[in-house]
């Protein structure tokens, strides 16, 4: 199969300075075809969503992206979880929430 080349190198230039000097990514990829639930992931490094990009984009794909710095807030937060030692308590230091 012929990778698919979706995004000329001006956009990932600046999706890869992004990484590099501001913040990771959220990338949510909605499928065209094959009646797929969109699917997501926090990119930290450039090279990874350049190659996921190349690697798994199909014609009528569509990427959409956030700032991971600007969404993942401790304002923003919906849930928060730690997990227990053996005896069900937090690890020193920790607390319930």
């Amino acid at each position: 199969m012929k990778k698919l080349e979706i995004v000329d190198d001006s956009h990932l230039e600046r999706m890869t300075e992004f990484i590099r000097e501001k913040s990771a990514l959220i990338l949510e990829h909605r499928f065209y075809r094959m009646g797929r639930s969109p699917e997501a992931f926090v990119f930290y490094f450039a090279d990874d969503l350049v190659e996921y990009i190349k690697e798994k984009g199909r014609p009528g794909d569509r990427f959409y992206y956030w700032a991971f710095e600007t969404v993942c807030t401790d304002d923003a937060m919906e849930f928060a979880a730690v997990v227990p030692d053996a005896s069900g308590a937090p690890p020193p230091g920790e607390s319930s929430f």
